[in-house]
């Protein structure tokens, strides 16, 4: 199988080992919009790994965020 790597994007699998959460967690912050991703394809879902940093960063311990929700 060929496959081409678009710098700067990563796959759902790809995010999920980054982050070291599974894929049901990462499927979770997609349907809550806490994770911005952009859906190719019914299989083919990417995310930008700079989204992905600025997502977490938004996160505080205890489930609150900076932006005060």
């Amino acid at each position: 199988m060929n496959e081409v790597k678009l710098q700067g994007y990563m796959r759902k699998e790809d995010v999920a080992k980054y982050l070291g959460v599974n894929l049901r967690t990462i499927s979770r912050l997609m349907r809550r919009n806490k994770l911005p991703f952009h859906k190719l394809t019914s299989k083919l879902v990417l995310f930008r790994m700079r989204d992905v940093d600025a997502a977490m960063d938004r996160v505080r311990y205890g489930g609150q965020t900076t932006d005060g929700g």
